[in-house]
């Protein structure tokens, strides 16, 4: 009960330092990446073989992504690049990119797992869970300095990438039967959730 409140509370407090503009987003965006990353670390089960080779895929798999999209137009349908709020660059990529794969892939997975259909139909709801908090955060980007497009909203074919992107890493976790459950999934994702929609709701008003 303590933690579940201790993880509602931050995430007000991110929520209301941008509403009443009492942190910057530079501060703000990482803080709540790395506090979403370190719950999910602190509160998994001790991960080992196979499940730890899943986290280092995931990670891997993330950041080779947003190497793609930043050097093929094909994957960002036009001019794509990083704000300033995601903080340190490892290259051409923030360090902290990687994360807005990650995350909410790891947290999927719990979702996904016992599922009672076949592996292809766990994967691709896994593809949708995993997708849905990604396309916040894209939509989000340009209005806190994380992610900018050629128009400002993502266009379709990023979606595209996305969408085959989760359905890989789904179907890998089943497969490689990643069980480092992580005890406040559900209250890490909505959360995650929340704070992205409440900017991209502030910006359509």
């Amino acid at each position: 009960m303590l933690i579940r409140t201790l993880i509602l509370g931050f995430v007000a407090f991110m929520i209301l330092g941008s509403a009443k503009q009492l942190l910057p987003d530079s501060i703000i965006v990482p803080a709540l990446i790395a506090f979403c990353a370190g719950l999910i670390v602190f509160s998994t089960s001790r991960p080992e073989g196979m499940e730890l080779r899943f986290i280092v895929l995931t990670l891997a798999v993330s950041f080779a992504f947003f190497i793609l999209m930043n050097r093929f137009e094909a994957m960002s349908g036009g001019y794509f690049a990083f704000g300033k709020s995601l903080g340190f660059h490892l290259g051409e990529i923030p360090l902290l990119a990687i994360f807005i794969v990650a995350i909410p892939v790891l947290l999927t997975q719990n979702f996904i797992r016992n599922l009672p259909h076949n592996i292809y139909v766990r994967a691709l709801a896994g593809s949708v869970l995993t997708g849905i908090p990604i396309a916040f955060v894209m939509y989000a980007g340009p209005l806190i300095d994380v992610l900018y497009w050629e128009n400002l909203t993502p266009p379709p074919v990023v979606f595209v990438s996305v969408f085959v992107l989760s359905f890989f890493l789904s179907f890998a976790g089943i497969q490689l039967n990643f069980k480092a459950e992580t005890s406040f999934y559900r209250e890490i994702y909505f959360a995650w959730i929340v704070f992205w929609l409440y900017h991209l709701t502030v910006a359509l008003q």
